[in-house]
């Protein structure tokens, strides 16, 4: 359920979202601008510019399994009929009061408008046209829209609106907002493809008091009540996201209650999946006791009145209101009703089948006492058997518990097997070489990736697409591909690659005056020497034609590093990354897998556990050993300065520069790929963290590891660390 997401379009408040968030999802605001948010970070897009609009629709196309709702509310201050109302001239104070600019004739614009009226209805219209391809391309991936506007707007009359109208149909559902929480009695219309909303509609009672329409002076400022009322009221959102929340219940979302249930979901990271003890570090993790003893129903009127403190008061502390929903009762007494409701303020008799009722669920926490209890017996998070994946406990029982000749013979026979398919594949090598562009095919000499994609097929590994992206080169800009190999979690681009193509002369300007403040003459002449070797090994090259325009230019610098000069390409200066959007978020091995596998293992020991060795493997210039797509490599570049020279070089690309957000997205794929391998093929215990492979053997294998893992690097033409300090003997 967690990982739902709600988009709320020309968000205003945001409140919304605030909401969604509050309520366990997760919560997109989108606004051209900041200022009314409610404390929520607004992602800022103009949605009449085509660019930030396919921005919009690209994470909308990234996010389309996981979107929940996209919730539109679009301005509707030129569609007023509040402007055709007359105002007190003591108002107006020789103010000019605000004229119609659209009627039920002309919803989309009076003929005769002309200055600022002319121009604010045309970039409303602008801007309704973009909601309207948006609309059509969410409901096209059959995703809930719900569109809101005042129900006496001309907006539902402008043609903009009426296409989408006739074209999907669609129930509107009308309701005066002072019955969910307003101060007044306006009445709202929300549009919408499916038939969500419809609980809300309810219509005011005249039972509670409602605020003037009259507008006011305020701090000398005429303020109009419609001002006042574009923020949604708390309680409407509340009841807005519950209803969004029983929705995907009833679609299939899952609740995790506790840790063991969270853990079990098959979504649950693949990289953890055969990791043991690797819990994710998130503030999203459930309890291994859950947290509620029982639940109950409150039945409340649902006009106006907020009853979440009374609710409460009725249970002992800790009690929490989970969803809350409007239902009309006799639907809530046929589907959920079990005779256990508590009616607070409104009597079950006195309810008519077709009334509108608020009904809280009630989480009721448990007895200090029998907390404890159920505390004791869950156990430590630690202690899960779900983290000790079964391929994961064999690799240990083969490498620490088992006579050691049968895991060595394993190995022998795996490489013997590809060995012998290289030597009978090369037909299928040099075929895939020649389709690949040239400058991959230079970096790809050596190396035997048609070897590399048996291997991962038969070994069955996820990512069915890194042979085409290693034969082709991997994206630097735009969406990165689906590896299925992380948990998914969405990262959006703040930029588009066309957007970024038309305001690349502003980046690299800003590029150039970076350039101009040199660094020390010590690291600019290590970071030129490291230029010069990678020209040499045709990673990258010099752009003779100087030429920057329409380049998207990263810049070269040098870092001291444990004693010598790391070069970096920052390729967010020049904006190049701020394009990049992922639909996964990246795991790595780190310290606490290697101690996860030791525990596991010696906690199978019987007796004395064997001892145990390690070293870790490191691939040598690892980024560069692969190529980035013809497409980046015709639009990026690099500045360097070189000493004696005053104005930056050029460089092209040909291998992954260090510096990119896709170098990264790209490496870590060929990564987990020769960690799959060794895993999967050989029996290896060991991590992958980047480019260094840590491996776990006892003394007996240790030669065998070692030959093992240095057979399969060879064997794909991989480049490794063979002697020196990152080529350390197993100790």
């Amino acid at each position: 359920m967690e990982e739902l997401l709600v988009i709320e379009v020309c968000a205003g408040s945001a409140r919304l979202t605030k909401t969604c968030r509050k309520l366990g999802l997760r919560g997109l605001a989108v606004d051209k601008v900041t200022e009314r948010s409610c404390g929520i970070d607004i992602m800022v897009l103009d949605l009449t510019v085509a660019s930030q609009l396919q921005l919009l629709l690209d994470i909308i196309d990234a996010e389309k399994h996981r979107i929940l709702m996209i919730f539109i509310a679009p301005p509707c201050g030129t569609a007023s009929r509040a402007r055709g109302r007359p105002i007190k001239s003591s108002l107006l104070r020789g103010r000019k009061a605000p004229a119609p600019l659209r009627s039920d004739l002309q919803p989309d614009g009076l003929d005769n408008l002309e200055g600022l009226d002319k121009l604010k209805t045309e970039l409303a219209n602008q801007l309704y046209e973009g909601i309207t391809r948006l609309i059509l391309f969410a409901a096209g991936l059959d995703i809930c829209v719900v569109v809101e506007n005042p129900a006496n707007s001309l907006y539902w009359k402008t043609s903009f609106a009426q296409k989408f109208l006739t074209t999907l149909g669609g129930c509107m559902t009308d309701f005066h907002n002072c019955c969910h929480g307003g101060s007044r009695d306006k009445l709202t219309s929300f549009w919408s493809n499916k038939d969500w909303m419809q609980p809300l509609q309810m219509f005011c009672d005249g039972q509670h008091p409602h605020q003037s329409w009259r507008p006011k002076i305020r701090d000398g400022r005429l303020v109009f009540p419609t001002a006042e009322e574009a923020a949604y009221p708390w309680l409407l959102c509340t009841r807005i996201i519950n209803l969004v929340l029983d929705m995907a219940k009833r679609l299939g979302a899952i609740m995790h209650a506790t840790l063991e249930e969270q853990m079990a979901d098959k979504d649950f990271s693949l990289m953890n999946r055969y990791i043991f003890e690797a819990l994710p570090r998130s503030t999203k993790l459930h309890p291994l006791v859950p947290d509620f003893s029982y639940y109950t129903y409150v039945v409340t009127p649902a006009q106006h009145v907020d009853l979440c403190t009374e609710v409460l008061q009725l249970f002992p502390k800790g009690a929490k209101i989970l969803p809350r929903r409007l239902w009309t009762w006799g639907v809530f007494r046929a589907e959920q009703f079990r005779g256990e409701c508590v009616f607070l303020e409104i009597l079950e008799g006195d309810i008519s089948e077709d009334q509108t009722v608020e009904c809280h669920h009630v989480g009721v926490p448990h007895d200090p006492m029998a907390f404890l209890e159920k505390a004791i017996n869950a156990g430590h998070p630690k202690d899960l058997e779900r983290h000790v994946d079964p391929t994961m406990h064999e690799v240990l029982m083969d490498n620490f518990h088992r006579p050691p000749h049968l895991l060595a013979c394993r190995r022998i026979d795996f490489i013997k097997k590809y060995t012998q398919l290289a030597k009978t594949s090369k037909a299928e090598e040099l075929k895939l070489r020649l389709k690949m562009p040239p400058h991959i095919r230079k970096l790809m000499t050596g190396k035997r990736l048609h070897l590399l994609g048996v291997m991962l097929t038969d070994l069955g590994f996820p990512d069915k697409d890194l042979l085409h992206d290693l034969c082709n080169g991997f994206k630097l800009s735009g969406w990165m591909p689906d590896s299925h190999l992380f948990p998914r979690k969405v990262r959006n681009p703040t930029l588009t690659v066309d957007a970024l193509k038309q305001s690349s002369n502003s980046f690299n300007e800003k590029v150039i005056q970076q350039m101009s403040i040199r660094q020390e003459s010590v690291l600019e002449q290590d970071t030129w020497g490291e230029t010069e070797h990678e020209i040499e090994q045709d990673w990258i090259w010099e752009d003779t034609t100087s030429d920057w325009t329409g380049k998207s230019v990263a810049r070269r610098f040098g870092i001291r590093q444990g004693g010598k000069t790391r070069v970096i390409d920052d390729c967010t200066v020049c904006g190049l990354n701020l394009t990049v959007g992922t639909k996964e978020k990246f795991s790595l091995h780190t310290i606490d897998q290697l101690c996860g596998m030791l525990d596991h293992s010696f906690k199978c020991s019987e007796g004395q556990h064997c001892k145990v060795l390690g070293r870790t493997y490191d691939l040598k210039s690892a980024y560069k050993q692969f190529g980035l797509c013809s497409h980046d490599r015709d639009f990026v570049r690099i500045a360097v300065n070189k000493p004696g020279v005053k104005d930056p070089v050029l460089l092209g690309l040909n291998a992954l520069p260090f510096g990119a957000i896709g170098s990264v997205a790209g490496f870590l794929r060929v990564s987990f790929a020769l960690w799959w391998i060794g895993v999967f093929g050989m029996g290896i215990a060991w991590s992958a963290y980047f480019d260094d492979y840590s491996s776990l053997t006892r003394p007996e294998l240790a030669s065998n590891t070692h030959w093992a893992i240095s057979s399969l690097f060879e064997l794909i033409g991989l480049q490794y660390a063979k002697e020196g300090s990152k080529a350390p003997p197993f100790q």
